[in-house]
């Protein structure tokens, strides 16, 4: 039988702990984590890791033509999200699973191997595991790489290209993941919706990360046009993904195009030519692959309704050669305006209806003028706008390094044909100022005047006798000064004109100017919103990561006082020995040491964690701080384009004054022409009169 004496008490120390380093296979979980199928074999796999996982794999790449499992794709999605980043480990979950995966993605079966790409699409995209992603990403993604797949079964010749190009796909996520990091990993937390706005990446105010993220996101796009998708059940979980992903990538790309279309025309192509030039040619491919895109998606996503695409317009295509014509003359040769191309991309235009957007002013003809086309006054435009135009003195050093940079057969031509315009206009001059022959040059015709008279073919209306040439011979020379004069007033309206031209043209310059502005203080504002919600995020996961350390210390002091009870029913008991009280004694006190030595930890850790907030709240407290003062800038900036503007008014007031004075001296010389007509028709009459005399004197 047992021994006398009380039956013998738990061993000294603290009670046992849970076993560490308990892997997800291995711990005592809770039966909905796996499928019915998982749960007669629990007992088999229990005891490695691997087998379970490669059960897990093998059923759901299975060679039929069916759906995927979610169940099972739930459980490695958890197996991976718990299963650190040690993917070249095969005792870890998560290099079980990779290890597995890789070797279903070899298998020459296209079934096989399109079910391995699908549960892979959907783990990449779905998972919170950022190491393992990223180490996936960057050292691993070969193992999806199906360049090489053939499937020898003559059935499967139809589907093989399905497997290249949907592996060549990820491939192309892989390394836009890899080298951008986009699109970013999920949080633990996160909520579906919250990928609807992670366009807002691309709504910046400066071209530097669109440049560099743009041509990955229209790699990623042109990829995925060449999946050769079917419509199998197999493939629905596939088709999902993917149109989640287009989804994405096209708003980020619509993002883009816009900013580019917004801040093209701020910046200068002389000093930022290598940006402009990107700028422009990544914008050239956009619009050469929207029609490919639009049609393509539109037939590709047309069998999933659960899926809403975003509706595509049509981006101005006229675009490109105003930006061409930007990057060859610069802003100081373009006196013309693009039009409103800053407010017209996005929603109202690509984004969602199409054309160009109208909010921000009247759209104006793409022409541009250059300074130098008028044939004459250019110059004295130039030097008198020079105080007014801020581009006038950069275009004429402009003409004249053109005009040194030509050859001398050019140089020649030029001079040539300069003449030639000067010598006709001379001779128009001197013929408007040629006058009446009268004086003695008209005596000399007294003698036959006579011998005229009786020729019936002679008509005196036409032709001026000597009388009339000599008393008529002041008005002609006041009828030249005034013709003149008139040419003269021509050229001064045609100079006026252009002026008024060029002024025009500069005014909508400075507007277009101040709505290029406005798009970029608007866009500041979104980048100052956008960088609050991540801030309000990022407080939120600070948040939570110190509750979870407060409950870490919270389960450590239960843990302890556990140990202070035990320690007191030993004493209580009085079975233990003096040595053996004053060795568990020792222990306690190591571990109440242990303890307090990890709680001080976790305290500097803590305050660590708050002064590096502190120092983010800091350093986002002085971007806000030079934003507003950038704004502030910008308002100056306007307040002086509207006291310019308000010269330019006050110019054309002054102009206008000008014409109604030239106007009024114009009725003057109407009168005077006026006056002339009458006393050079009275001077006939009495012409008429004395020719009448003459006949009756000659008939008698």
């Amino acid at each position: 039988g047992p021994p006398p004496g009380p039956p013998p008490g738990p061993p000294p120390g603290p009670p046992p702990g849970p076993p560490k380093n308990q892997g997800m296979a291995t711990a005592p979980t809770d039966t909905s984590l796996f499928s019915k199928k998982f749960r007669d074999g629990w007992k088999k796999a229990f005891a490695s890791k691997q087998d379970l996982w490669k059960v897990a794999i093998l059923n759901v790449s299975g060679r039929d033509n069916s759906a995927l499992n979610h169940q099972i794709v739930s459980n490695i999605l958890e197996g991976i999200n718990n299963g650190g980043d040690e993917i070249d480990n095969r005792q870890t979950p998560v290099g079980a699973i990779v290890h597995h995966l890789e070797k279903r993605l070899k298998e020459p079966d296209w079934i096989v191997a399109f079910k391995s790409q699908s549960v892979f699409h959907y783990v990449l995209r779905q998972t919170h595991n950022y190491g393992f992603v990223m180490a996936i990403c960057r050292s691993k993604r070969s193992m999806i790489d199906a360049s090489n797949f053939s499937d020898l079964n003559p059935s499967a010749a139809a589907n093989v290209k399905l497997v290249k190009t949907y592996g060549q796909y990820l491939m192309e996520l892989c390394f836009m993941k890899a080298e951008i990091d986009f699109p970013p990993t999920r949080f633990e937390n996160s909520r579906p919706e919250d990928e609807g706005k992670l366009h807002l990446k691309y709504r910046q105010d400066s071209l530097e990360e669109v440049l560099r993220d743009f041509p990955f996101l229209m790699q990623t796009l042109e990829a995925f046009l060449q999946i050769d998708m079917k419509i199998l059940p197999m493939t629905q979980a596939a088709r999902n993904q993917l149109a989640r992903d287009f989804a994405l990538f096209w708003k980020c790309a619509q993002e883009c195009a816009e900013t580019i279309t917004d801040l093209f025309f701020t910046i200068d192509p002389r000093q930022q030519k290598t940006e402009c030039i990107g700028a422009k040619n990544m914008f050239t491919r956009f619009v050469s692959e929207y029609p490919r895109i639009l049609g393509d998606a539109r037939q590709r996503m047309a069998g999933i309704p659960e899926i809403e695409l975003p509706r595509m317009g049509e981006p101005p295509f006229d675009l490109l050669d105003d930006m061409e014509a930007y990057i060859r003359d610069g802003p100081s040769r373009m006196l013309g305006t693009v039009g409103n191309y800053g407010s017209g991309l996005g929603p109202t235009s690509i984004g969602q209806a199409g054309g160009r957007g109208q909010a921000a002013g009247p759209v104006l003809d793409g022409t541009f003028f250059l300074l130098d086309d008028f044939s004459e006054g250019a110059a004295q435009i130039s030097a008198d706008d020079s105080a007014f135009n801020p581009f006038a003195a950069e275009a004429q050093a402009e003409e004249l390094a053109k005009k040194t940079s030509e050859t001398k057969e050019e140089r020649k031509a030029r001079r040539k044909r300069e003449k030639e315009e000067a010598a006709a206009l001379e001779k128009q001059r001197e013929q408007a100022a040629l006058p009446y022959a009268g004086g003695e040059a008209g005596a000399a015709r007294g003698a036959s005047e006579y011998e005229k008279f009786s020729d019936p073919s002679f008509d005196p209306f036409t032709q001026p006798s000597t009388q009339q040439a000599a008393q008529s011979g002041v008005g002609a020379n006041t009828a030249a000064a005034y013709q003149t004069q008139i040419v003269q007033q021509q050229q001064q309206q045609v100079a006026l004109r252009r002026r008024q031209l060029a002024q025009q043209q500069q005014l909508a310059l400075r507007q277009r100017q101040q709505q290029a502005q406005v798009a970029l203080i608007r866009r500041q504002r979104e980048v100052a919103l956008i960088k609050q919600r991540q801030l309000k995020a990022q407080q939120q996961q600070q948040l939570q990561q110190k509750q979870v350390q407060a409950r870490q210390i919270s389960q450590q002091q239960a843990v302890v006082q556990r140990q202070a009870a035990a320690q007191q029913q030993i004493a209580a008991q009085g079975q233990a020995t003096a040595p053996q009280q004053a060795l568990a004694q020792s222990q306690a006190a190591a571990r109440q040491q242990e303890i307090l030595r990890q709680q001080q930890a976790a305290q500097q850790r803590a305050a660590q964690q708050q002064a590096a907030a502190r120092q983010q709240q800091a350093a986002q407290q002085q971007v806000a701080q030079r934003q507003v003062a950038q704004q502030q800038v910008a308002q100056q900036q306007a307040a002086q384009q509207q006291a310019a503007q308000q010269q330019v008014v006050q110019q054309q007031v002054a102009q206008q004054q000008v014409a109604q004075q030239q106007a009024a001296a114009q009725q003057q010389l109407s009168a005077q022409q006026q006056m002339i007509r009458a006393q050079q028709e009275q001077q006939r009459q009495a012409l008429l009169l004395q020719q009448q005399q003459a006949q009756q004197r000659y008939a008698r």
